[in-house]
């Protein structure tokens, strides 16, 4: 898929930063977002979360939209 969208392979690593991007920018609180994980540590988490604060808003592109 990424080949066709010509997009940078991503593995589970990205799919995890990406998903605790989502949960915080929904405002989920760090413990929420570090048992969805499944991280022990909740300092591993909280390297996901602040490590996506410079691109959360470009992460924009990748909403979801309803009709």
């Amino acid at each position: 898929m990424c080949d066709e969208a010509e997009e940078k392979k991503f593995g589970c690593p990205g799919i995890r930063g990406l998903t605790a991007s989502r949960l915080a920018k929904h405002d989920v609180p760090v413990v929420a977002i570090r048992d969805t994980l499944r991280h022990k540590n909740l300092k591993i988490t909280e390297r996901y979360v602040r490590g996506m604060d410079s691109v959360r808003d470009h992460l924009k592109v990748l909403e979801i939209r309803t009709v």
